[in-house]
């Protein structure tokens, strides 16, 4: 077998990779590429479970998943956030706002900061 480019937070099934949207999936290789170019760890902590307190079905639906940063430094996460953008751009969900974002640096209650990527519906 060969090296792991990403890994899934424990009690995460492995399975629900195959219901993932498309982008997402396109979505998860960018950053594991990114990741394993600059030895930084790539580990979904969130991917269809529902979680209690989402106030939305994008992760359950497919169309989203969370990544943890620990291990990433801030030149490291804000550099990847410039490029995920400029390389997902029109592809992510929009917010209330009208505002495209397929990636979201945000922490949430009772849970640690992380990437959130998102895309928009087919």
């Amino acid at each position: 077998m060969g090296k792991a480019y990403f890994a899934l937070k424990d009690g995460l099934d492995y399975t629900d990779l195959y219901f993932l949207d498309p982008t997402i999936l396109e979505m998860l290789a960018y950053t594991a590429s990114y990741a394993h170019k600059y030895s930084l760890p790539c580990i979904i902590t969130s991917m269809k479970e529902n979680a209690p307190g989402r106030k939305t079905s994008t992760h359950k639906d497919g169309r989203a998943i969370d990544i943890s940063v620990k291990g990433w430094n801030d030149y490291h996460i804000h550099s990847f956030i410039f490029k995920f953008q400029e390389k997902f751009k029109g592809r992510g969900a929009y917010n209330k706002s009208g505002e495209n974002r397929p990636i979201v640096y945000h922490k949430v209650e009772g849970s640690a900061l992380h990437f959130h990527m998102q895309c928009k519906r087919r």
